[in-house]
């Protein structure tokens, strides 16, 4: 006789088998589905490094592939256009060459800052906050709500190159302060060698110094009623709450920041100091942003220039160009930050330092190599996205990257294996606040280019430190009414 088959066990049976065919079994739930994202990058050399690094996390996660693109500027700011306005932006995309403020207001791109509280898997499982340099963050955030929406692969700083022969050779040490670097440079001129040099950077440094004093001052400054606009907590710290957008703008609209101030007569004072230890004569300017170095570079490497000031990316490309040299011209090349004029720490409100770096890349300027993600995307794929971020951040990542470039930045992250002697104690790093206000290349590449041949023309004694003042003035005016003009011809208003 058969045995009678319990009815609720065939049910149940017929069930099971219903189930397996809509949700396949492996641990139940079906892979995601396959992302391959291209990457547009600043067309430099680390687009090869990059993408080292994203091949070696496709062979962890296959199915989430990125490549990097070496692109100019022009090009990648279009094609984020035509994202934007067909919504169809990948979920990951490289941010530089991007408006940020056009792609952040509109609600184009979601914020890192809820992804900066998750564990990293590459970094021991600590909250992945911990292990960046969020103080070097200041200058990423957006203005309006605080938060960073472009996230940046570097900070850079800049500073002084100079030939450790020709100090050793005159027994002097690297200075701290401003008195100690002019007594080093008149030891330096009166060996035979030209002590220093600038370059096209002077805009870079005229904002280091005037960033400098303006911070020193600003405490004073905000208890007058004439100048209620200057913002501490903006202009300091990474925790404020409501900063007011371009606020070096409006302060200098409405006479906080002043061209013709003290504090620019002392910034001019300092430059025409410095200037009396250079060569004669003017650099060519290239392009905006750059001096043409080669005459610049052949005095350095020749041993007849000393020092010069520029940015820290040149330093690894400065190092393996000496060690090139025939072995009796082979020096070492030593850098320091630019020092204060005194031997007082600047304080500020969770920071000391001597002088806060001029340019930490780690702003939202178009050409920083940053990363950005898509609000578009679901908040399955940016989580995708951000663990291959967290890959690329990783301090293993990170010292890989360093290793295969000869580029000088210093890592956002911390506590990576491997670094050059040069990178393992960076400096602290704090807001550059004011460079807006103060650089006077807004308006565009002509103010820029003006600027440098102005500063040039009273450094060669062509005209007094009074026209210098002046004319400073005079040319500020002028970029800030261009900024104006090319701002309401795009119709956008500076808020």
């Amino acid at each position: 006789m058969r045995p009678r088959r319990n009815k609720g066990f065939k049910i149940g049976f017929l069930v099971a088998i219903a189930a397996a065919l809509v949700f396949p079994a492996t641990g139940a739930l079906a892979a995601p589905a396959p992302i391959k994202i291209d990457i547009y990058w600043w067309g430099d050399q680390m687009t090869d490094a990059n993408n080292a690094i994203a091949q070696a996390y496709a062979r962890i996660h296959p199915e989430f592939v990125v490549n990097f693109v070496k692109t100019d500027a022009p090009a990648y700011t279009l094609q984020f256009q035509t994202w934007f306005q067909s919504n169809s932006a990948p979920v990951l995309m490289g941010g530089g060459g991007m408006d940020s403020e056009n792609a952040i207001k509109p609600g184009f791109l979601a914020a890192w800052d809820p992804y900066l509280e998750m564990p990293d898997p590459y970094a021991g499982n600590k909250a992945w906050k911990d292990t960046l340099h969020m103080e070097w963050l200041v200058r990423s955030r957006f203005e309006e709500d605080n938060k960073i929406y472009m996230l940046p692969t570097w900070a850079d700083q800049a500073g002084v190159y100079y030939n450790k022969s020709i100090y050793d050779k005159l027994g002097l040490k690297v200075p701290t302060t401003w008195d100690q670097w002019m007594d080093n440079n008149k030891k330096i001129k009166a060996a035979g060698y030209d002590a220093m040099q600038i370059g096209g950077n002077v805009v870079w440094m005229q904002a280091e110094i005037m960033d400098a004093v303006w911070r020193e001052h600003a405490a004073e400054m905000y208890k007058d009623p004439k100048y209620p606009k200057v913002d501490l907590n903006n202009t300091f710290d990474d925790t404020r709450v409501a900063p007011r957008p371009n606020w070096s703008y409006w302060s200098y609209k409405e006479g906080t920041l002043k061209p013709d101030s003290p504090q620019t007569r002392f910034m001019a004072e300092k430059m025409l100091q410095l200037s009396q230890f250079f060569p004669k004569g003017t650099p060519q300017l290239e392009s905006y942003g750059n001096a043409k170095l080669d005459p610049i570079l052949l005095s350095f490497v020749n041993s007849r220039l000393a020092s010069w000031y520029g940015a820290g990316w040149m330093l690894p490309a400065l190092s393996a160009l000496t060690k090139d040299l025939p072995a009796g011209k082979r020096f070492e090349v030593g850098y320091f930050t630019l020092p204060g004029w005194g031997d007082k720490v600047i304080k500020a409100p969770g920071y000391d330092f001597m002088l806060p770096p001029l340019r930490p890349a780690t702003g939202r300027d178009p050409s920083n190599a940053n990363f950005v993600l898509s609000s578009k995307a679901s908040e399955d794929d940016r989580r995708r996205a951000v663990d291959f971020i967290m890959f690329f951040y990783s301090p293993k990542s990170y010292s890989d990257l360093i290793k295969s470039t000869a580029v000088g930045e210093f890592p956002m992250t911390k506590d990576v294996p491997n670094l050059p002697a040069v990178m393992m104690n960076p400096p602290k790093f704090g807001p550059a606040i004011l460079t807006i206000g103060y650089g006077v290349g807004a308006g565009g590449e002509e103010y820029y280019i003006r600027n440098v041949e102005l500063f040039y023309q009273a450094a060669n004694g062509e005209i007094t430190l009074d026209q210098y003042i002046k004319n400073y003035a005079a040319l500020w005016a002028d970029s800030v009414a261009a900024k104006e003009k090319k701002e309401s011809d795009a119709g956008r208003t500076i808020d």
